[in-house]
C-alpha cells in the first residue's frame, strides 16, 4: 500500500487493485445527490445501487462533520475506485467515524456495492485504510461493529486480524477491536 498526493494535494491510497480517494465535502454533497452528479464528481461509473440505504442515512452526518472539523475531514470517508479496461468504477467506500479519541481509538466502517461483492474488495479496502490509520502515531486501536448475522462483514474483520471484543444480546451486534501492536506484528 502506498499513499500519494493527487492533483489537489490530497492523499490517495493505492492497494493492489484499488485507489482509495478521500471523499471531501464536495464529493459527499454530490454523493447525496447521486446519479450523474456523483459519477462526474468522482470521474467513475457508479452502480445504480449506490449509495445504499444505510449510507444515505449517514451522509448528512458526515457532511456536517466536515463543516465542523475540516482539519479531521480525511478520517471520515474514502471512495474505493477500481481502474479496469481504461475506465474507473466505484466499488465501495469506507472510513472512520472520526479521528482517534484521546485514548487513540477510532471506529471503522465500510461498504461494497452489491455488484462488486464476493471479490475481496471489502477486505482489501479495509486493509488499506487500516494501514493508513496505523501509520499515524495518534492511532492506538481501531474498533468495528457489525450485525452478528453478517458473516461476510465478520470475515472481512477476521481477515484483517480484528478480534471480537463484546456482543449485545442474542443475535444482536458484535464489536471487534484491532490494536496497533497486533496490526504491526504481521
Amino acid at each position: 500500500m502506498a499513499e500519494r498526493k493527487d492533483a489537489a494535494g490530497k492523499g490517495t491510497i493505492r492497494s493492489d487493485r484499488l485507489l482509495l480517494e478521500p471523499a471531501g465535502r464536495e464529493r459527499l454533497e454530490a454523493e447525496r445527490t447521486g446519479g450523474d452528479v456523483f459519477a462526474a464528481a468522482i470521474d467513475a461509473v457508479v452502480p445504480d445501487s449506490w449509495p445504499m440505504e444505510d449510507l444515505r442515512e449517514v451522509l448528512p452526518l458526515f457532511i456536517d462533520a466536515f463543516r465542523r472539523r475540516p482539519e479531521a475531514a480525511v478520517w471520515y470517508g474514502w471512495h474505493w475506485i477500481l481502474e479496469e479496461g481504461g475506465r474507473r468504477f466505484l466499488v465501495g467506500g469506507g472510513g472512520f467515524h472520526g479521528p482517534p479519541d484521546r485514548k487513540g481509538r477510532a471506529e471503522i466502517g465500510y461498504a461494497v456495492a452489491p455488484s462488486f461483492r464476493g471479490r475481496g474488495f471489502a477486505s482489501e479496502g479495509t486493509a488499506a485504510l487500516l494501514g493508513w490509520a496505523f501509520a499515524r502515531p495518534e492511532t492506538r486501536r481501531i474498533d468495528a461493529e457489525t450485525d452478528a448475522g453478517n458473516a461476510p462483514s465478520i470475515r472481512v474483520l477476521e481477515k484483517n486480524r480484528f478480534l471480537p471484543a463484546r456482543r449485545s444480546g442474542e443475535g444482536g451486534r458484535i464489536w471487534f477491536s484491532l490494536g496497533r501492536e497486533r496490526f504491526l506484528s504481521v
